[in-house]
């Protein structure tokens, strides 16, 4: 996947001039949580992109962005490699403190998904960062099973642990990304976020005039796009609508050269 994502990334760094971001965010779940891992790896510690983003398969106009600064949060990711290679890619990599024990499935010193040091170690345009957020009864991301391998970046629990979770049957609903959300925007209790994901909306309760044989084009993103500006004014909620703007632009100067 390596070659075609750095051609995505360069054509990005095209068409806005050559400038550098200010922070690289690397996300996913469970397999996207998977490939995140094995991405942020070779950036950092491979060599052909890395050490560090200084490869020589790197490409020239991406070799200025601040790969070494570069962010990893997964969200319900399963073990993704060894011990060995878990422990230099969280600590060495992105500096973040490594979890592995035999004792307990669950780590001690984890985070809450609203401790504020999440944010601003995520806003830090000088470190790297390693998150790993789960469901403490999500089996696919606890400890329960051996020999396994072991997780990649600092834990954050979504719940607050308990002894149940390590004894009753594996909970795989935990596992999905709609249960990890409610329990996330429970926790963080933010009024901008809306109480029910938009993935699970109609289109239509947005889009009155949503046409779907014309998905995916610009005319409807751009309806989409107003819809998500009023949803925020309407409900008299902060919105940063020039970065959201933006990225709306760099998506359709993409398309734009299909």
């Amino acid at each position: 996947m390596l070659p075609q994502v750095f051609n995505c990334l360069t054509e990005v760094a095209r068409i806005e001039g050559g400038g550098a971001p200010e922070n690289i965010y690397v996300t996913g779940h469970s397999l996207g949580g998977a490939l995140a891992q094995h991405f942020v790896s070779a950036i950092l510690l491979g060599d052909l992109y890395g050490p560090a983003g200084s490869g020589s398969a790197m490409p020239a106009s991406l070799a200025g962005w601040p790969w070494q600064q570069i962010k990893l949060i997964t969200y319900s990711a399963p073990r993704a490699g060894d011990k060995k290679w878990a422990k230099l890619l969280t600590e060495a990599g992105l500096d973040s403190e490594f979890f592995a024990t035999a004792f307990t499935p669950f780590d001690q010193n984890a985070l809450v998904a609203g401790d504020p040091i999440i944010v601003a170690r995520l806003l830090d345009a000088n470190r790297p960062a390693g998150y790993r957020v789960l469901a403490t009864s999500d089996p696919i991301t606890s400890e329960k099973v051996p020999d396994g391998g072991k997780h990649v970046g600092k834990s954050v629990y979504v719940n607050k642990p308990s002894y149940s979770d390590s004894i009753l049957p594996p909970d795989i609903g935990a596992h999905e990304p709609i249960r990890i959300r409610e329990a996330m925007v429970a926790s963080l209790a933010d009024p901008r976020t809306p109480p029910v994901a938009w993935r699970y909306r109609e289109m239509t309760d947005f889009v009155p005039d949503f046409d779907p044989e014309e998905r995916g084009s610009i005319a409807e993103l751009e309806k989409f796009a107003e819809a998500i500006r009023s949803y925020y004014d309407n409900n008299g909620l902060w919105f940063d609508v020039s970065a959201f703007d933006g990225d709306l632009a760099l998506r359709f100067a993409i398309y734009g050269e299909d």
